[in-house]
């Protein structure tokens, strides 16, 4: 049985995951789901390669995109995981070193029989580049298809609301179980409250 493997930054974690990690879990019930949090996610050190996804992943890595400590990211996909009946059972959260820094390091920790998941819809270039990049490294990847035509189910957009609106925001973009702890422990790092 494979290790499926979805890996982001969560900044902030939104329904978007959400909904992609369901569907993961519906398209394999009985499979480990492992969540990799990206560690290092500013782009405090040079991408090892100039080929498109290292130079995307270095834009993506900027501070701005990225408010949110490591624990903050932790805490709410963990909430997120617990509240959620689906994904609840055989999934796991583990950090993972930035591909783009260095890909051996990047997987070494993970298990051999892995298979990587990413949207069909990829709405970004950023997902199409991961995933020749991966496949490039020899990887298993599968593409995954998920309904969400919520425009805010990006991490971009949430970040954009949270500026417009500060400790006003509409917290809709979150799992219920996570919204008590956003407010109150990781506003602050998107506004000024």
């Amino acid at each position: 049985m494979s290790t499926i493997i979805f890996t982001g930054r969560f900044q902030p974690l939104h329904m978007g995951h959400i909904h992609m990690l369901e569907a993961i879990k519906r398209k394999y019930p009985n499979n480990l789901l492992l969540l990799c949090m990206i560690r290092n996610t500013t782009g405090t050190k040079k991408a090892k390669g100039d080929s498109s996804f290292h130079q995307i992943a270095q834009k993506k890595h900027a501070t701005t995109n990225n408010p949110l400590p490591n624990w903050n990211r932790y805490r709410l996909l963990s909430l997120a995981v617990q509240g959620n009946e689906l994904l609840r059972e055989h999934t796991e959260i583990i950090f993972r070193n930035r591909s783009d820094l260095d890909w051996d390091e990047s997987v070494a920790d993970l298990p051999d029989d892995r298979i990587w998941v990413f949207p069909r819809h990829g709405k970004e270039e950023f997902d199409k580049e991961k995933v020749e990049y991966y496949r490039s490294k020899g990887e298993r990847v599968e593409i995954i298809d998920y309904f969400d035509d919520n425009p805010a189910c990006s991490a971009t957009a949430v970040r954009e609301q949270i500026k417009k609106y500060g400790k006003n925001v509409d917290l809709s973009f979150l799992p219920e179980s996570c919204k008590d702890y956003f407010r109150a422990e990781c506003l602050k790092y998107f506004v000024d409250t």
